[in-house]
Formats: structure tokens, C-alpha cells, sequence
């Protein structure tokens, strides 16, 4: 009795601690989008097989980019640092707050995608 109680208790170990995700199923690239200054700012997010962030490109945005100087560091910087950390909570660009936080969120969105 105690060596079936005990294989019912290594086959329900085993169940439950399996990962039910299959390999690379994170691979691929998504698009998010997220409210900077200028209006919704769109990205893609490429994850590799493991999950890690390898390109964030902004494909579309509405920002002042003629106006403060700030934003076309912003658009290239924080993107950058994604990947760098491959977190979306990076340190933003001073003096393009709202375009930094539209850039993460974006980023934030397309990785909920991913999961």
C-alpha cells in the first residue's frame, strides 16, 4: 500500500510541476501599443526562443520629434535599453517623459501578447 501511495505521489509531483508551455512558444515578433505625448505610440517586439527581448522597433508614433529635442533620443535610447536589459522598465529619457512611458507601455503590451 505505502509503494502505491507512494508512485501516486511522484506521478502527481510530476504532473504538476511539468511546463505545459511548449519549447520557443515566446518566439516571434508582436505589436503593442501605448499612449505617449503625441498620441498612441505602436511597436514590434521580437522575442528569441527563450523568451529574451532581441529588437524593439517604434513603427509608428505621433511625437513632436521637430519640436523637443529630446523625443528623437527617446525613440532610439529607450528602445535600446529594452533590449539592453531586456525589461520594459527602463530609465527614461529626461525631457520626454510622456514619450518614454508610451514607448515601455507599448512594449509592456506587445509582450502580454507573448505569454
Amino acid at each position: 500500500m505505502k509503494k502505491l501511495l507512494l508512485i501516486l505521489v511522484t506521478i502527481l509531483l510530476v504532473a504538476c510541476s511539468s511546463d505545459t508551455g511548449e519549447p520557443g512558444s515566446k518566439a516571434g515578433t508582436y505589436e503593442g501599443v501605448g499612449q505617449g505625448f503625441g498620441g498612441e505610440i505602436t511597436v514590434e517586439v521580437t522575442l528569441d526562443e527563450e523568451g529574451t527581448i532581441t529588437n524593439v522597433e517604434v513603427k509608428d508614433h505621433n511625437e513632436s520629434v521637430n519640436d523637443i529635442e529630446q523625443v528623437p533620443l527617446a525613440l532610439e535610447e529607450v528602445p535600446a535599453r529594452i533590449v539592453e536589459s531586456n525589461s520594459a522598465e527602463v530609465d527614461i529619457t529626461s525631457g520626454a517623459t510622456a514619450t518614454s512611458n508610451g514607448i515601455m507601455e507599448a512594449v509592456e503590451d506587445a509582450l502580454s501578447k507573448a505569454e
